[in-house]
């Protein structure tokens, strides 16, 4: 069964519009958070129906905080120090944690029949008052749109925080703007 929850507040216009589920085969849950885990600043692990599962957040992509074979082509395609690179997906891991620390319970919005190139299922969460952690992720300025295997509807929606974000030095903008610039692929200003 697909819902749609829609919460108005003013201040959060921006983000309501992204509480949708992902695709008309979606399935929905509500979990608690003692079921959440942050395996990384864009993948969550959740216990659904007793099997572990790998939750890609949709729409996002962030650095990488553990050595693993992405790292090594950010790298290469960035020319950026490992180290720095780890700091900025450290950095983001520790933003979701805290956001999904903060602002539970949530509604899971997944289809369990897809998988990404990891394994993993597309999916996102969205809290008590209809904001999608994706689109949270991203507003605050810890990750990136991303193209690959994403809804073109998706990706017009959140490009507008992704620049916010840019503009106003959120997050990794603000704390790495030069790196999170090359990482990202947007040239320097």
């Amino acid at each position: 069964m697909n819902k749609l929850y829609l919460f108005f507040n003013p201040a959060l216009l921006s983000l309501v519009f992204l509480t949708f589920p992902l695709n008309s085969s979606a399935d929905e849950r509500l979990l608690p958070l003692r079921d959440i885990q942050v395996e990384d600043g864009d993948t969550l692990i959740l216990n659904i129906e007793g099997k572990t599962q790998r939750i890609q957040l949709t729409g996002i992509d962030t650095p990488e905080d553990v050595e693993n074979p992405k790292l090594k082509v950010d790298q290469s395609r960035t020319k950026l120090d490992k180290d720095k690179l780890l700091a900025m997906g450290t950095i983001a891991t520790e933003q979701l944690r805290y956001l999904i620390k903060t602002n539970a319970p949530f509604i899971l919005h997944f289809n369990p029949n897809k998988r990404d190139r990891y394994a993993r299922i597309p999916g996102d969460i969205v809290n008590s008052k209809g904001q999608s952690i994706s689109a949270l992720m991203i507003n605050n300025g810890y990750a990136v749109v991303t193209i690959r295997s994403t809804d073109p509807e998706l990706v017009k929606r959140l490009k507008p925080l992704q620049q916010k974000s840019i503009d106003e030095n959120q997050g990794l903008w603000g704390l790495y703007a030069r790196e999170s610039r090359l990482w990202a692929g947007i040239e320097a200003k």
